[in-house]
């Protein structure tokens, strides 16, 4: 009997196994906060590198803190995205082609922002401190008041690749060059009452605000002037700029003052006792310096304004014959004569040559003298304005000493240029008091000051009080003055009614 086969039967033979099509691990769908938080602090670093490039070739700082929205946007989407991953119970995953997208987006916003935080953090705080350097420099020079110091002051205000050209020191240079600039560095508030106050101190205070633009750095920097005259806060705007040669190294300028009135903050101001009185004595000796230069404007009262007006005590011509009595002219020609005296060419030609000066009481060459003599016997002066318009906010410039009270008062002098064309110059009338009651005063005044106790409210006893003046001279280069924007108005100075 033969034993059973044990081959399989072809029903029986099993079909070929095929691989399953089903995924070992089951799809979990990506959460769109862990994609938008990755490609966020993908862009930001992508963005910080190609700025980071450009600053770099231009050899300039990379301050662009709106950037900064973009790592803390992260953050809050990859914190977003790990809660809701940790919440979907296997519903949700932050791995996106074996990369977690949580983790990853977080420490590189955290890590590449933190960077770029002390980045700007550090030149946040070296423009501060240059800043405030500069202007520290920069009053040292100015309260210090001295003809030297107050060039280099001026040089600190031009361009610093304009200014490299011509030395700090050299008045000469710096006037010539900018000679409309100068004159306005000379009218604005900071400068006359730093000038005219020796001991002045000046501090400095924060930096209030500052913007970086393309190719320079700006800000304002505050501070405080005491004197005793009162206490005056300011405001000083800079700019920084690149060095030439791409050194790398930031220069900086004094900007002009922001408005109008100079550097001080007028509704701060606070006046001493002293302040007030010499406030007093400028109202007084613009009106009198008016009245002078109105007297002027009639070819027939030129002489008469000289007579009885200016500095004429020692020219024998005005010269009382007695005390008391008629001066010699009248004395000579007679009342009835009087006109035709002040009416002759020879007389006002005298008057004008006993009046002329050079700025700073230089005398003349006989050309300039022949010049303003013309200026004077055809059209007089005028006061600052009637000729130049950007003469009309000129300032007074006010000296106190223990012997005299002078003010340089500015007019407009009608002069000729190269082609005969008819324009203007700027001059100062020169007015003085030496009454001994008011000098008393304000060298009183003066020695008792206290900025610490200055108040916005004048003295009662100074309402009412005159000061007395006559002319010395007027000062003038007679060099014609182009037409420029107005200088810096009078600031601060307090009104006693």
């Amino acid at each position: 009997m033969s034993e059973p086969s044990t081959s399989p039967s072809a029903d029986t033979v099993a079909p070929p196994a095929l691989p399953s099509t089903a995924d070992t691990i089951p799809y979990v769908p990506v959460a769109m906060a862990a994609v938008a938080a990755m490609v966020i602090a993908v862009v930001f670093v992508v963005l910080l590198l190609i700025l980071g490039g450009i600053a770099l070739w231009k050899k300039a700082p990379l301050f662009e803190d709106s950037l900064l929205f973009l790592p803390l946007l992260a953050i809050v989407l990859s914190f977003a995205a790990r809660r809701l991953v940790r919440n979907s119970e296997g519903t949700r995953t932050g791995v996106l082609f074996g990369i977690d997208l949580t983790n990853t987006s977080w420490w590189t916003a955290v890590v590449v922002g933190l960077g770029y935080g002390a980045y700007l953090l550090a030149i946040n705080y070296s423009i501060r401190q240059e800043a405030k350097g500069e202007v520290e420099r920069w009053a040292a020079y100015v309260v210090k008041g001295d003809a030297p110091s107050q060039s280099r002051a001026f040089h600190r205000t031009r361009d610093p690749n304009e200014r490299a050209k011509i030395p700090p020191e050299n008045e000469t240079m710096l006037e010539q060059r900018w000679r409309n600039e100068f004159n306005s560095y000379r009218q604005a508030d900071l400068i006359r009452f730093a000038s005219r106050n020796p001991g002045a101190t000046f501090t400095v205070g924060g930096l209030r605000e500052w913007a970086v633009k393309p190719t320079s750095v700006e800000c304002v920097v505050a501070g405080t002037l005491k004197c005793a005259e009162g206490t005056f806060p300011v405001s000083i705007a800079l700019r920084g700029v690149d060095a030439a040669g791409g050194t790398g190294l930031r220069q900086w300028q004094i900007l002009p003052p922001m408005n109008s009135a100079g550097y001080f903050l007028t509704d701060e101001a606070r006046f001493t006792p002293y302040g007030w009185f010499v406030g007093l004595l400028d109202q007084q000796g613009t009106e009198f310096a008016r009245q002078f230069v109105a007297a002027t404007a009639d070819r027939r009262d030129r002489s008469f304004a000289y007579g009885f007006m200016a500095d004429s005590a020692n020219d024998p011509f005005f010269r009382p014959v007695t005390p008391g009595g008629a001066s010699a002219h009248i004395a000579v020609l007679g009342g009835p004569a009087l006109f035709s005296w002040a009416w002759n060419d020879k007389v006002l030609d005298a008057t004008a040559q006993k009046l002329f000066t050079l700025p700073g009481n230089r005398p003349p060459s006989p050309e300039q003298t022949q010049k303003f003599v013309f200026a004077w016997n055809k059209l007089g002066v005028g006061m600052a304005g009637s000729r130049l318009q950007d003469n009309k906010n000129s300032v007074n410039f006010i000296t106190v000493s223990e012997t005299a009270i002078e003010m340089r008062v500015a007019v407009d002098i009608p002069v000729f240029d190269a082609r005969n064309t008819p324009t203007a110059a700027r001059g100062r009338v020169v007015i003085v008091c030496t009454d001994p009651d008011i000098l008393a005063e304000v060298n009183k005044l003066r020695a008792a000051a206290d900025p610490d106790q200055a108040n916005s409210v004048p003295p009662l006893e100074f309402r009412g009080r005159q000061t007395h003046w006559r002319v010395l001279r007027i000062e003038c280069d007679l060099t014609p003055a182009a037409t420029r924007p107005p200088p810096p108005a009078p600031g601060p100075l307090p009104t006693v009614g």
